[in-house]
């Protein structure tokens, strides 16, 4: 059987609160919603973003431009 992470885990692996994209539904499992992380570690920005019921990951590192 598949278990997948909880989101107390995602929580202590990017260190920040995710932003969820279903937000009206207080009782929504986070399995069935769309949460995005964004961070940086100072020298890159991250973006992931977890759809667990459609079993989608998408992570997105940019560096900041210097001026």
């Amino acid at each position: 059987m598949y278990v997948f992470p909880e989101e107390n885990d995602f929580l202590s692996l990017f260190e920040c609160e995710p932003i969820l994209f279903d937000t009206t539904a207080k009782d929504l499992p986070f399995y069935y919603n769309k949460a995005t992380y964004q961070f940086s570690n100072g020298e890159e920005d991250f973006i992931v973003t977890l759809s667990p019921s459609y079993g989608e990951v998408k992570i997105q590192v940019t560096q900041p431009t210097s001026s």
